[in-house]
């Protein structure tokens, strides 16, 4: 008669190369999903244009500098502002307000500060 056989010792089980495969899909998704997570989405490139308005808009909503004579030009991301405002403070707000305008890589500063002195009048003779 022919004995019962008995599992030998250290045999995997059955389904265990399944498993296997299951663990190193699951490892490298995961990987694939955490090697993404550590890097910064780029903002759209917003138009010149657009962030001219934008900062302009920005200005017109501030009831300090919404009085202020204040020009801003755009290249690349870059803003320019000139004209005149009339304290350093004015000329602070006008700064971090542009600077908070999404697109914005750069701030050109070039507002005058004080109130603009008129050119005295020339006589001809």
């Amino acid at each position: 008669m022919n004995k019962p056989r008995r599992p030998r010792t250290g045999c995997r089980p059955r389904g265990g190369t399944q498993l296997s495969k299951l663990h190193i899909i699951l490892v490298c998704s995961l990987l694939l999903l955490l090697s993404g997570c550590g890097r910064k989405k780029e903002p759209e490139e917003i138009s010149d244009s657009a962030l001219a308005s934008q900062v302009e808009a920005k200005f017109q909503q501030d009831a300090n500098l919404r009085t202020c004579t204040i020009h801003v030009t755009t290249q690349r991301g870059a803003v320019t502002l000139s004209g005149q405002v009339s304290d350093e403070s004015e000329r602070v707000s006008a700064e971090k307000l542009a600077g908070d305008v999404t697109g914005v890589k750069q701030i050109i500063d070039l507002l005058a500060v004080g109130v603009a002195q008129s050119q005295p009048a020339t006589s001809t003779e």
